[in-house]
């Protein structure tokens, strides 16, 4: 991207308050004897928020099957006393996952792409991928005497060209070379950056592209949205995103790292950042 196209991204941002046995479809599976990081304990999979309830059901159903293929009992019908919770919900390019225990409280996080057009049985096995390896790792953090530092995330970046993957590079090389602590997007403790570009037809001598960025704290709350837009050379798009990803990050981390300081406690360990 030319230096001169790419300082004309606008960055705006706007804060938001803010184990073979057969079992009846959905029901749970007996729980599995002795799992030291808890997971016998049953787990409810809600129905997935945030899209058409024939599309919502269906997910929850193959989140739940690929839980017990991981020997976590898990329903969508008939919950058990003291049942775990897992909520799914759709937020913007990205489907989060949060697991909480009978009190409300959160155990584990995680992000995957949502690629809407992927089939449930596809997803679901990510999400449940995902939200166990997350229970894991945090599990084996918290027997660690190292004190818990707060993180940010780069949840990916999912764009209608090639390049999506180079802009998630960039931003979280960007993020810590500012001097942010960056984890994986399935830490329960961190903030999360999550990123939807979209780019014009071609067909003209130049192309639109439009950049929307979500940062959401550790429990899934919307912290803030950050917009750019320019036009540039058709031609500078031949080789997809990636070759301009660098100066669009320069462009939008000001503003990202006000949104992340916004919400940053004064304890050691909190955000340092630009």
């Amino acid at each position: 991207m030319r230096r001169a196209e790419a300082g004309l991204f606008l960055g705006a941002f706007l804060f938001l308050a803010a184990c073979a046995q057969e079992m009846p479809p959905g029901s749970f599976m007996p729980p599995p004897p002795g799992l030291v990081d808890g997971s016998a304990v049953p787990v409810l999979v809600a129905p997935v928020e945030g899209m058409p309830a024939e599309q919502a059901r269906p997910l929850a159903e193959a989140v739940a099957k690929g839980l017990r293929a991981r020997d976590w009992p898990a329903g969508t019908l008939n919950p058990a006393p003291g049942s775990r919770l897992l909520q799914v919900r759709r937020v913007g390019v990205v489907l989060e996952a949060r697991l909480l225990d009978a009190s409300g409280v959160v155990l584990g996080r995680a992000f995957v792409p949502d690629r809407e057009v992927a089939p449930a049985a596809e997803q679901g096995e990510r999400v449940a991928g995902a939200i166990v390896g997350a229970v894991e790792r945090r599990t084996a953090r918290s027997q660690s005497p190292a004190a818990a530092r707060r993180t940010v995330a780069v949840g990916g970046v999912i764009a209608n060209m090639p390049g999506g993957d180079a802009l998630a590079a960039a931003l979280d090389l960007a993020l810590r070379r500012a001097g942010f602590a960056v984890t994986s997007p399935d830490d329960p403790d961190s903030a999360v950056v999550a990123g939807e570009v979209f780019v014009s037809p071609a067909g003209n001598a130049s192309r639109a592209i439009e950049v929307t960025w979500t940062v959401m704290d550790a429990s899934g709350a919307t912290l803030g949205r950050l917009d750019q837009a320019n036009a540039v050379a058709a031609d500078a798009l031949e080789s997809g995103l990636g070759p301009m990803a660098p100066d669009i990050v320069d462009a939008i981390l000001p503003g990202l790292a006000q949104v992340l300081q916004a919400q940053a406690s004064p304890d050691p360990g909190s955000f340092t950042g630009p």
